[in-house]
């Protein structure tokens, strides 16, 4: 997430970030890194043990997209949430919010298939 400003000054930088992202996640997902994401996890959360590691894991497998497009569904949701406690929130136009061109361009572009795991 950033600014509609920051986006039209520093597309390169937002390329390069969401590249990167991109990048983690399909390296994180491919199962013939899963010992070396198991201990970059155990390590950089300090979890106490294999087990502990397994199941965040499990979690990421479940969780994350190989593909991050924006859910507007999910903006959607967490505004209904939000005017719980800000009525004001509710005036938003989610659709106002989301931006994916840069993320759409990188992945249709094939950035994902030049840089995939070998075993994925």
């Amino acid at each position: 997430m950033t600014s509609g400003s920051y986006l039209l000054k520093q597309p390169v930088a937002i390329e390069n970030f969401l590249k990167g992202l991109l990048e983690g996640i399909d390296f994180s997902l491919a199962p013939t890194n899963k010992a070396a994401v198991l201990k970059t996890m155990t390590a950089r959360l300090r979890l106490p043990d294999a087990a502990s590691a397994e199941v965040g894991y499990q979690d990421l497998i479940r969780g994350v997209e190989p593909k991050p497009y924006p859910s507007l569904e999910g903006l959607r949701n967490l505004q209904r949430l939000m005017r719980v406690h800000n009525p004001k929130v509710g005036s938003i136009r989610v659709e106002e919010l989301v931006d994916d061109r840069i993320v759409r361009r990188i992945i249709e572009g094939g950035f994902l298939d030049a840089v995939r795991s070998p075993n994925r």
